[in-house]
């Protein structure tokens, strides 16, 4: 599929990264190198964190939500244009009134190893903004691995974060390197909700069910946007190589998981739960993929009885619930073929009914947007047995918050990097953990 799209996405002239990555010109030669702002020594100290991707939609969040997470740690930004970079840096001492004079600028091509390679040797963690991630992400994660630094992105493609961690793993564990995929805030909120559930419920937890709610109180009338296109673009290739990351996830099982009962069901029809308002139908995200898989590794080394989690989304109106996943049922056909995939991406303003733009959400708008995640965790008491007898006992958590795609999510990732630099010590294993694995406050292997 990389080969298919190669020359579609050169052409693309949108920086936005998922946001996205520029194209790359063809005349850059392999020896071109890393341009610094700044004069490099050779005994320059290596910065804590770099932002790769800056001058995106998220990277400029991450540089915001970067002065107060990162307080007290060194930071740069990388990404393909210098002067895109200086522009972004500039927006965001004016918007936060910050003096970011001291901030390193790094200018990297993505396509190329000597760029890429002495960007990732300048840190000891990489904050990765560039995606379409399987099409990107890859050649940075090896760079890491090769350099000894630590990787975490913002990736929602499930097809990368299970190959990511069926190739790079066992490499990365040798070279003493975290690489974590998906830490930004649709993942680690849900394994949070997961992690805390199975902290709290008094006995043995089954499955949970996870419903998120969204409401965007529009402050600004002049766009209806809420995700920039890379979001887009990723989340295609995405419906493109569901059945191959379907499959690998599957490689990803222990041959002895167990047959878990009794079997929680997914529920495939508009319907309404206590306490909620919202009509739900399921929600096939990436975050489940990370929680199962993070139950995968509470098994194989913990031999830990996994949980079952199925994930639903929320619309206002029952019509919306029955047209939504019908109309990505379609998207997910078109996204099969070359030619009708490239319509896709071309013409995302269209196919989305304006919710996704190339400019992305404003300010204001972002700040209005208010999510809930509800946890359903249902088990059996500590004093009762298990067994395939329905479970009765439940437990409601959840969470709740606001800018969810930017600021909540670039603070996730940006406290992923932190606590891989803060607290080593406490994390279990090395390599492509997950991030449950990171934030659990109990060893996983």
């Amino acid at each position: 599929m990389a080969d298919e799209f190669e020359k579609f996405e050169q052409s693309k002239d949108s920086d936005d990264s998922l946001d996205s990555a520029a194209p790359v010109e063809s005349e850059q030669t392999e020896n071109s190198e890393i341009s610094k702002e700044s004069e490099e020594s050779e005994d320059e100290e290596i910065l804590d964190v770099i932002i790769f991707g800056a001058s995106s939609s998220v990277g400029k969040s991450a540089m915001e939500s970067a002065i107060e997470v990162l307080d007290g740690l060194t930071w740069g930004i990388a990404g393909l244009e210098m002067k895109n970079l200086k522009m972004a840096l500039s927006e965001v001492e004016e918007k936060t009134g910050k003096n970011l004079s001291d901030i390193s600028i790094y200018e990297v091509n993505v396509h190329d190893p000597n760029s890429v390679r002495e960007m990732v040797q300048n840190c000891k963690v990489l904050v990765n903004c560039v995606g379409p991630f399987m099409f990107l992400g890859e050649f940075v994660v090896k760079q890491c691995i090769l350099a000894g630094t630590h990787y975490v992105d913002v990736s929602h493609e499930p097809i990368f974060t299970a190959l990511m961690t069926i190739i790079y793993d066992q490499w990365a564990r040798e070279k003493g390197v975290y690489v974590i995929p998906s830490c930004g805030f649709i993942a680690v909120a849900a394994e949070m909700g997961v992690v805390f559930a199975q902290k709290m419920f008094p006995g043995i937890i089954n499955s949970i069910e996870s419903f998120w709610e969204n409401n965007v109180y529009y402050k600004d009338k002049s766009s209806k946007a809420v995700l920039a296109t890379g979001a887009w673009d990723s989340f295609v290739y995405s419906l493109r190589t569901a059945n191959d990351a379907f499959i690998y996830q599957m490689a990803l099982k222990p041959k002895d998981y167990p047959h878990l009962l009794p079997r929680w069901g997914t529920r495939p029809l508009p319907h309404k739960i206590p306490r909620l308002e919202s009509n739900f139908v399921p929600f096939n995200g990436g975050d489940r993929n990370i929680v199962m898989n993070s139950q995968r590794l509470w098994f194989k080394y913990e031999r830990k009885r996994p949980i079952q989690y199925k994930n639903y989304i929320g619309f206002k109106s029952k019509l919306q619930a029955y047209f939504v996943p019908l109309f990505l049922a379609f998207i997910s056909l078109l996204a099969q073929f070359t030619r009708t995939t490239r319509f896709l991406l071309s013409y995302v303003t269209f196919f989305t009914f304006g919710f996704i733009t190339a400019s992305g959400p404003t300010e204001r708008n972002r700040n209005s947007h208010h999510y809930k995640i509800t946890f359903r965790s249902i088990g059996w008491h500590k004093t009762e047995w298990i067994s395939e007898k329905k479970p009765a006992l439940q437990m409601w958590t959840q969470v709740t918050g606001y800018n969810p795609f930017y600021g909540a999510n670039c603070v996730a990732v940006l406290t992923s990097a932190k606590m891989i630099l803060q607290e080593e010590n406490k994390i279990p294993g090395r390599g492509g953990c997950s991030p449950q694995a990171m934030h659990s406050p109990e060893p996983l292997y």
